[in-house]
């Protein structure tokens, strides 16, 4: 009997580990955030480069914050990646600070999350790399990372 209560708490616990480990769309929708298919990715990345790369020769988008982090593969290992953020000079600060951000793979300079906000906080993940958001959702309201 003692067994069978050790295996069950073994197995309750690991699921409220990996679910600290890899917060689910659900945490981050409950939260105001719009969370897209990462089938949709490719699309979405490009419509993002486009809105960066605009407002940036405008001066309307500046950089921000950089800095790093680690977060698991699509096998789990440990990957490393560049993440920055934009500031959207359009958006008054106590709406959303850090606008638009990216998560970089550092090996290969792919991007493996795109975060951006445009009334709405939105986040699409690169299923080529990873499966799960890059950490929990951010405590704030109005921040992007």
């Amino acid at each position: 009997m003692k067994w069978m209560a050790l295996v069950l708490m073994f197995a309750l616990g690991s699921t409220a580990v990996a679910s600290e480990l890899c917060p689910s769309a659900e945490d981050y929708e409950a939260q105001g955030w719009v969370v897209h298919n990462p089938d949709d990715f490719a699309i979405l990345e490009k419509t993002f480069d486009t809105m960066l790369t605009a407002g940036q020769k405008s001066g309307q988008i500046i950089d921000d914050l950089s800095g790093h982090m680690v977060t698991g593969d699509l096998d789990n290992k440990e990957i490393m990646l560049a993440v920055k953020s934009y500031e959207d000079l359009r958006t008054p600060d106590l709406v959303m600070y850090g606008d638009h951000a990216t998560y970089t793979h550092m090996e290969n300079q792919e991007r493996v999350e795109i975060r951006w906000y445009n009334g709405k906080k939105n986040l699409v993940i690169n299923p080529k790399y990873i499966k799960c958001i890059t950490g929990q959702p951010p405590v704030a309201e109005n921040v992007i990372l």
